[in-house]
């Protein structure tokens, strides 16, 4: 079985939801730098489809 691939362009994150996330660590006693991420689960997979590599690519052309 293949794994699935992804093609996510970068102003995705310009509005965090529960796939893509903004952590900035601006609390109290927090150290870590800022970063982007990933939330990949059963529940929020369906969101992920959207940047399916092979549609994301069909779109371009």
């Amino acid at each position: 079985m293949m794994p699935d691939f992804f093609l996510i362009p970068a102003k995705t994150w310009a509005n965090p939801d529960a796939v893509f996330v903004d952590r900035d660590y601006s609390k109290p006693g927090q150290t870590s730098k800022p970063e982007y991420g990933i939330n990949i689960s059963v529940k929020n997979y369906s969101i992920l489809q959207a940047f399916n590599f092979e549609s994301s690519i069909q779109s371009f052309l």
